[in-house]
């Protein structure tokens, strides 16, 4: 009889699923039986019965499939619940470690899952875009960088040029003091276009998003900064005083926003617009500057047109407004290429936290918890090898009785599973309990409810699930291909046990080691850039910000203040600059004979360098009383070599009478110390106290105070009264400098924090394994060690030979993992000019601090197995 292929394969399946049911007697022969139907009843009549016995046979199917499911789930159960009470004490070893493994996972999951939710709540995400400078290489054409950082006047003239956008927003801040009635706070103000709340999602409780910044005097406040001025009142209408320098003016409360997400890469306390950036800075043209680069800028498209669309068009837009900056780079670089060097490209909303942090931290942060995981799950694999020969004999039973491998799979592996499953309890207690201290780690706000956010909760299936899919690989896939009569006549091999146990043991190590390695040095490292002599003292150093934009203003300001507290004792000395030495300096170029010479500048009081501390390698420091000084400029080693040989301290920068810093003298020149962080080469660096290049970078911005660190509180005390007695009208902001100089170094004292924490839990999760697989070997080995000692042998004996098996294990993990920290550590410390030695005691110490630790572990439990009564083993013999 001739059926189509289709007939066949839906008999087939009828076949499956009806063989199911009990309430049938045998089938027969279904494909005949249908054949017989379509013979003689027709095509349709056979279709009909074929479609009758499906229906018929679903109801039966079911009941009978999950019974056997909840019967097969029952019995895992019960198998799981004995073999973890006969064997507690390798069962708690699992549970733990894998709780740890866990635990480190779920951390690091709500941490990566932070990183990437950034900037997704806003509603136009798609059409929202940061504008970034790019430079291409020139022989490939590919983007060698990107600068978000973009001049003032570009705005407006790109959102006119392209009818793509929408809107546009530059986003500046700026430091201001706000007054209410008698109370003054110091607050960083945002500046930004009109439609920034049009184009951001930062819902408004109070005004319209439409208007709240269509005025000059428009001001917005975050939810927490309205309550912190005007309590549980409505602030709308209400008018502030805001004061910028010596510029006051009154501006009134249009909106209340919500506090900004912590997973926004946008923050603010406090809006307004834009158009009062030139009061801010003191600069009446910062917003028609096409010079100075420093404004992030953001756009957003129209509703369906693409980014692309808008690149297209920004190599002419470059070719109009930037043709002379073109020419510029392309004889600067030698460019040849057709095309500009630079243009701008459009960067999605979405993108721009981790382009400006970087996905690293990310990664490396999920490479350390998958390998605490690992090294968990080579725990749980190599206690199931070791306990292979003792449920070898189970596995031979069940297949006598009728178990198939996949059976078999499934129970070794849900057993796996189980245990998994009950370390995710303990493994989210655990995380509940270390979140404090990781979010002090990872500078987070974090918690367990995180994982109920959309769909971020299927995180805990998988890792659990895959936690446990991985620990009992080896028992479901190497113990269920047991051949039961080998099994039941004693000669199966349990598949290379013994090596492979202790290729796992070495895996274990290498990862502990490695990461105990690298934790120590990056501390080091740390250390190291904390101590590292920055040629001045900050300790005792006290800055105090001048909140004054105009030049004269802040000259005046810092002689009062002075003249107020150099008489203290507590005082032993004061001075001033425009910016923070030690911490940030702003650069520029120098053509000079033919070089250019990048550098970075300060102008500072002629008190500036006593003050500090800092040495003067030739030449001599400036001087009050010689009016020469105000031509004149002190600078660093580092610039003279770079002026070359014939140049000296005395000669000018240039023609005399040439424009700053051309027509400067030096003479000085300061020994070369780093001037920010130690992160960095040490640059060119130039001192001025004169006239140099614009009243906003000659202006004094920080007053610097060397007090006596005994008297430090009573010297603080005195400076603030001072200040109020000198600018009552003003907040007293200060800092000090040693913590502002710790306070650069935080991301490496927190990665060697982190990395410490992951190797002692990965060495706390490989002793546990070495003691686990040492206290299962010995259980097997009871009655030849009691056989042993009858015999005469020593417990030294005893003892050395259980010891045999895993010296070599930690040796040769050594020897693997001391390569891998040194490849390790030499990337990561590549990108400091200024860091430590990979020194060779620390690997030698780390390697026998590991071996040790197996040693004392093993010889705890072949002591107890060696002084144990031969009598009690041999017994039963």
């Amino acid at each position: 009889m001739n059926h189509s292929p289709g007939h066949s394969r839906r008999i087939s399946l009828l076949a499956r699923i009806l063989a199911a049911g009990d309430h049938l007697p045998l089938l027969g022969d279904l494909e005949e039986a249908y054949g017989d139907v379509r013979r003689h009843r027709g095509r349709l009549a056979a279709e009909h019965w074929y479609w009758s016995q499906v229906v018929r046979s679903v109801p039966p199917f079911l009941e009978n499939h999950f019974r056997g499911a909840w019967g097969r789930l029952v019995n895992y159960l019960k198998s799981f619940g004995r073999i973890f009470l006969r064997q507690r004490l390798f069962s708690v070893i699992n549970l733990v470690g894998l709780a740890i493994g866990i635990a480190t996972c779920l951390l690091i999951f709500l941490f990566v899952a932070d990183e990437l939710s950034f900037d997704r709540f806003h509603k136009n995400r798609d059409r929202l875009f940061r504008v970034v400078q790019a430079r291409f290489e020139g022989d490939t054409g590919r983007i060698a960088s990107r600068s978000p950082y973009l001049p003032p006047a570009l705005g407006p003239e790109l959102k006119e040029y392209f009818p793509e956008i929408e809107c546009q927003s530059r986003h500046m801040w700026a430091d201001g003091v706000v007054s209410l009635g008698d109370r003054q706070f110091q607050e960083t103000f945002h500046l930004v276009d009109k439609d920034f709340l049009r184009m951001f999602s930062f819902p408004l409780r109070r005004g319209d998003a439409r208007t709240a910044l269509a005025n000059d005097s428009s001001l917005v406040l975050t939810r927490s900064l309205a309550r912190k001025y005007f309590g549980g009142e409505n602030p709308l209408g209400r008018g502030l005083t805001v004061t910028f320098g010596r510029e006051t003016a009154e501006f009134m409360v249009t909106g209340v926003t919500e506090n900004p997400p912590a997973n926004s890469s946008i923050t603010f306390d406090l809006l307004i617009n834009i158009v009062n950036l030139p009061r801010a800075t003191h600069d009446p043209h910062v917003l028609s500057n096409w010079q100075r680069w420093y404004f992030p800028l953001y756009v957003l498209l129209r509703p369906g047109l693409p980014a692309a669309a808008v690149e297209r068009g920004m190599d002419p837009f470059v070719n109009r407004y930037f043709g002379e900056y073109v020419r510029h780079l392309r004889e600067e670089s030698n460019w040849t290429g057709d095309r500009s060097p630079f243009s701008f490209r459009l960067q999605n909303i979405t993108d721009v936290y981790l382009d400006d942090r970087g996905v690293a931290p990310s990664v490396t942060l999920s490479v350390i918890a998958g390998l605490v995981l690992l090294v968990a799950c080579i725990n749980f694999m190599n206690i199931a090898i070791g306990a292979a020969s003792g449920r070898s004999v189970e596995v031979g039973l069940r297949k006598v009785l009728g178990a198939h491998r996949r059976q078999l799979v499934v129970q070794f592996w849900g057993e796996a599973v189980l245990m998994s499953v009950a370390a995710l309890g303990i493994g989210a207690l655990l995380a509940g309990l270390l979140l404090t201290e990781f979010n002090a780690l990872a500078e987070k706000s974090l918690s367990l409810w995180d994982f109920f956010r959309g769909t971020r909760w299927l995180a805990i299936p998988v890792i659990t699930l895959l936690a446990g899919l991985v620990a009992g690989s080896y028992p479901a896939l190497v113990m269920a291909a047991f051949r039961p009569v080998e099994v039941l006549k004693g000669s199966a091999r349990v598949g290379g046990a013994g090596l492979l146990s202790r290729m796992l043991v070495t895996v274990q190590f290498v990862v502990s080691i490695t990461l105990v390695i690298t934790a120590i040095f990056l501390a080091r490292q740390a250390e190291y850039l904390m101590e590292t002599d920055l040629g001045y003292d900050p300790a005792g150093l006290v800055v105090i910000l001048i909140q004054e934009n105009d030049q004269a203003a802040s000259e005046q300001l810092y002689a009062r203040f002075r003249e107020e507290v150099r008489a203290h004792s507590g005082v032993r000395g004061i001075t001033a600059s425009n910016r923070e030495y030690g911490l940030f300096l702003p650069s520029t170029l120098l053509e000079a004979d033919g070089r250019a010479i990048h550098y970075s500048f300060n102008r500072v009081d002629p008190d500036f360098i006593p003050t500090l501390g800092l040495k003067l390698a030739e030449g001599r420091n400036f001087s009050r009383e010689l009016s020469s000084d105000e031509r004149a400029v002190i600078v660093n080693e580092c610039f003279l070599r770079q002026l070359g040989s014939s140049f000296a301290v005395g000669d000018f920068l240039g023609a005399t009478g040439g424009e700053f810093p051309h027509g400067c003298r030096v003479i000085g020149v300061l020994e070369d110390r780093p001037f920010r962080s130690l992160r960095s080469e040490i640059e060119p660096v130039l001192l001025y106290i004169g006239r140099g290049f614009a009243p906003a970078r000659d202006r004094f911005s920080r007053m610097l105070v060397r007090t006596d660190s005994r008297r430090f509180a009573e010297t603080m005390k005195f400076l603030a009264d001072a200040w109020r007695r000198v600018q009552p009208d003003k907040p007293f902001i200060h800092y000090v400098q040693d913590a502002a100089v710790a306070d650069m170094y935080r991301r490496e004292q927190r990665w060697s924090a982190i990395l410490r924490h992951a190797s002692v839990l990965s060495m706390v999760i490989a002793g546990l394994g070495i003691f686990g697989l040492t206290a299962l070997t010995l259980s097997r080995r009871v009655k030849e060690i009691g056989i042993r000692k009858v015999l005469g042998a020593s417990v030294a004996r005893i003892i050395g030979s259980v010891l045999r098996d895993f010296v070599p294990v930690m040796v040769l993990a050594n020897l693997i993992a001391g390569p891998v920290a040194w490849w390790i550590l030499r990337f990561y410390l590549d990108d400091y000019p200024n860091r430590i030695a990979l020194n060779f005691l620390v690997f030698l110490l780390v390697g026998l601090g590991s071996v040790l630790l197996a040693v004392l572990i093993n010889l705890y439990l072949a002591v107890k197995a060696a002084w144990a009564n031969p009598v009690e083993s041999l017994r039963a013999e």
